[in-house]
């Protein structure tokens, strides 16, 4: 199931499933959003997609667990690149714009067993760490110590808005142009934040 929202273009949010199952794998980090009476809590927590649900943990010491264990539904929101696009880039007259991509998805939260968490975790791992293969057997010891402290979960999905501009509404030389350009202004925001990061928290003499 999919939903649209009317106020965007209908090519901005027209994506394959490749195309989400992407946007996860390569910006695996997602904001996760409940609301329990008056209270709105986000966590930022890494999640791997399969068979059409998310699966991630969180440790039992982050007060949205209690959310978590009441079923609520929840959003979830995976964040892209972004950035500034110029009309300077162009010969043709355009507007100033941000390109983006965001995949919003909304669905229904089960908590798993020690067992079943522990699977999930060396999947998530596997995913994320390709450095080898024996990285997570490495570390099995470890982990088995600390899923006391964690609880697995799967997310079913329900609806997926994914929202990306990508001037995929211009000609392909627009969008060549404005998708290096993204790449490269995305780059450099990282750059300059860690920079701005160091030099506030490890000033220089």
């Amino acid at each position: 199931m999919q939903k649209k929202l009317n106020h965007l273009n209908k090519k901005f949010q027209q994506a394959t499933s490749k195309q989400v199952e992407a946007m996860i794998n390569y910006f695996p980090l997602a904001e996760i959003i409940t609301a329990r009476k008056d209270t709105i809590l986000v966590s930022e927590i890494p999640l791997l997609y399969t068979k059409n649900k998310l699966i991630g943990h969180i440790a039992n010491s982050n007060p949205q667990l209690e959310h978590f264990k009441q079923n609520q539904k929840l959003k979830v929101i995976f964040c892209g690149p972004q950035a500034y696009i110029s009309p300077e880039l162009f010969q043709t007259e355009e507007l100033p714009t941000f390109n983006f991509a965001r995949l919003h998805i909304e669905g229904d939260i089960y908590l798993k067993s020690t067992e079943s968490m522990l699977q999930d975790v060396k999947l998530l791992y596997q995913h994320l760490d390709t450095s080898t293969s024996d990285l997570f057997r490495s570390q099995q010891t470890k982990i088995n110590k600390l899923s006391q402290y964690i609880t697995g979960f799967s997310i079913d999905i329900k609806s997926i808005d994914f929202r990306f501009k990508l001037s995929q509404d211009k000609s392909k030389q627009h969008q060549l142009t404005a998708l290096n350009e993204l790449e490269t202004a995305s780059i450099e925001a990282i750059q300059k934040y860690l920079e701005c990061f160091l030099k506030s928290n490890f000033p220089v003499d």
